[in-house]
Order: structure tokens, then sequence, then C-alpha cells
């Protein structure tokens, strides 16, 4: 394999790695907002005079709770997911022989999740709002 080559895999690796880890951030920076506000909703659902529709209210913490556990699940899955990327990749340039080229590796998509759990989240801050008022 030439330096031209080498370059241009490691560089395409580069890349790739970048964006996995750009998509596992995504679910981070969601689970870690999801547990916040879970936080903060635990901290005026003790304050019982606030919460005028309690069933808006464990509905709403009940969405909480499911959007952390999700996305934290999805976070590990694609941690572990990229470590066995990297094994196999490593594993791979000790197989292949000098002058040989490289397969260009594709990163995988994680779908619709984070959006879909966002959306999600909106509409379980919604709900909570709605707990607050009197209707």
């Amino acid at each position: 394999m030439n330096d031209e080559n080498k370059i241009k895999y490691q560089l395409i690796l580069d890349c790739n790695n970048q964006l996995k880890q750009m998509g596992i951030l995504r679910f981070e920076i969601l689970a870690i907002v999801s547990s916040i506000s879970m936080a903060i909703f635990g901290f005026i659902f003790t304050l019982t005079n606030i919460i005028q529709n309690s069933i808006l209210a464990g509905m709403s913490l009940s969405i909480f709770l499911f959007i952390t556990l999700v996305s934290l699940a999805i976070y590990i899955d694609q941690t572990r997911e990229n470590m066995y990327y990297l094994i196999n990749v490593m594993q791979e340039m000790k197989i292949k022989k000098l002058g040989q080229d490289f397969d260009t590796p594709k990163p995988k998509s994680s779908a619709h999740w984070p959006e879909t759990l966002y959306i999600i989240f909106i509409i379980d801050i919604l709900f909570f709002i709605l707990s607050l008022l009197k209707f």
C-alpha cells in the first residue's frame, strides 16, 4: 500500500470515527437533559400544592423516565458497536498486506431515534406545563 492510500484511509477512518462520536453525543445530551428535567420535575412534584393535575404529572414523569432509559440504552449500544468496529479495523489492518487497498468504512445510521426522542421530550414538557395549570 502506498503512502497516498494510507493517508486516504486514515482520513476516511478519522472522519468515520468523528461521525460516530457525534451520533453518540446526541444521545448523551438527550439523556443528560432528560435526567435534569426529571430531577426538576421531582422537586416540583414534592410541592404537591403546585401540581394541579396528578394524572398528567404522572404521565410526564413516566415519559421523562422512558426518554432517559431509551437514550442511555442506545448510547450504550452505540458505544459497544463502535468498540467492535474499531477492533475489527485494527484486526483488518494486521491482516492486510502492503499494497492491498482497504475497504472504505461506511458509517451506520441511528435512524431517526434522536429526533423522535426530542419530539417526545417537547410533548412531555407540554404535559408537565399542563399539569401545573388548573382547568
